[in-house]
């Protein structure tokens, strides 16, 4: 599995639990590391009696145990940076929520895999590294309890009966952890490193269950805006303003696999109707491709929304369009493969992508299929995710 464990190092520190997931091997961060219960890695924990006890405290609101999956560091290192560690949470948190989500698109999917990122939240009340007991740290408060009567759970989200497995994305996550690895020197790489971590942050953050307040309609909206800004920020120029075109020519430049993909052949609009005019179309938007129809619904979305516009009788956008699909769900279709196009671009990773005309000519047959169907496979569950072939318009 790529991104899995290596050597183990001669003494592990715990750092923190994620009580809800259950993964399917070590994922390898380097200084840090996400291991699954009861891997070998735990014989290498310190003061490992006191923290399988903690552990073993975690249960379902069903009462059933939980098998808490959990950060680690080597001894050796120092304690992590926040910031640090969340970037290590969505690294793991992307990877596998995303193929959950374009899985459910499909008309024939299976319903495992993490639908939402809150799975991977750590738990606010951990072991204290100096002395027994537990820190209890949240954002109401702070302090410290004898851990003589705790009990945790895991996400609400998941109000399961036991640990929710989780499947990854192997391409992406091998490429995430490259990122997460790397620690540039360079003012310019320093920036490209932050801008993608802040992308991801907030695509993680648009991942989260949407039905805080009974899934109302600013639950939905709140996270389709958020999408947004993940988009956004991963195309930023860093110098100067992105705006609709900027993120539009960046979905365009992603080497999509599939021939319909690719066509611009759907009339959209991405203005919402109480900001269009006499124009039928603005210039360069009558035909889109399919990527990038998806995201101007998302676009068209978030101006309704946090423009405190006057929502059409469907809600955010018509449900009911023929062939458009759950945009909650395709939102992370489309922004897994523009991400891993822009990381492989940034020297992490790879993109996998059928020969153009001229490196096929150089090629054999079986080299040709080899390569075209590695890129089939990679990407056929995200370009199908996003859209059946409904020409209609906006």
């Amino acid at each position: 599995m790529g991104g899995l464990a290596g050597a183990a190092p001669p003494r592990l520190v715990l750092v923190v639990a994620m009580p809800a997931a259950k993964l399917p091997g070590v994922v390898d961060g380097g200084t840090l590391r996400a291991v699954p219960f009861g891997d070998p890695l735990f014989g290498e924990l310190d003061e490992r009696p006191r923290v399988e006890s903690y552990l073993r405290c975690f249960r379902t609101p069903f009462d059933a145990a939980l098998q808490p999956t959990v950060i680690v560091r080597p001894a050796s290192e120092p304690i992590p940076a926040a910031d640090e560690l969340t970037n290590f949470r969505n690294v793991i948190a992307a990877s596998a929520v995303v193929k959950a989500r374009a899985d459910r698109c499909r008309p024939r999917h299976n319903n495992h895999g993490p639908l939402f990122s809150e799975l991977f939240d750590f738990y606010p009340i951990h072991l204290r590294l100096t002395r027994p007991g537990l820190i209890i740290q949240t954002a109401a408060e702070r302090g410290t309890d004898t851990a003589e009567r705790f009990h945790g759970q895991g996400a609400l989200t998941y109000v399961y009966p036991d640990n929710v497995d989780v499947k990854f994305d192997e391409q992406l996550l091998s490429a995430l952890l490259a990122l997460w690895k790397a620690k540039p020197h360079r003012r310019a790489a320093k920036a490209r490193r932050r801008r993608l971590f802040r992308s991801l942050e907030l695509a993680c953050a648009a991942m989260r269950g949407g039905p805080v307040n009974f899934g109302s309609v600013t639950d939905r909206g709140v996270s389709l805006s958020l999408w947004v800004s993940a988009f956004e920020t991963l195309a930023h120029p860093l110098t100067g303003d992105v705006g609709i075109g900027n993120v539009r020519t960046f979905v365009e430049a992603v080497p999509w696999h599939g021939k319909r993909v690719r066509l611009k052949r759907y009339a959209f609009d991405y203005r919402s109707a109480h900001r269009r005019t006499g124009v039928a179309f603005p210039a360069g938007w009558s035909r889109v491709s399919k990527p990038v129809r998806v995201y101007g619904r998302l676009y068209r979305a978030r101006n309704l929304m946090l423009h405190g516009e006057e929502l059409p009788p469907m809600g955010l956008e018509p449900e009911g369009r023929k062939g458009w699909g759950p945009l909650d769900l395709q939102a992370a279709a489309l922004y897994r493969c523009v991400l891993l196009h822009q990381l492989s671009l940034d020297g992490f990773g790879t993109y996998p992508a059928k020969p153009d005309r001229a490196t096929a000519r150089r090629m054999g047959l079986v080299e040709y299929g080899e390569q075209y169907l590695a890129a089939g496979f990679a990407h056929e569950r995200y370009e199908d995710a996003l859209g059946r072939d409904y020409r209609g318009g906006p």
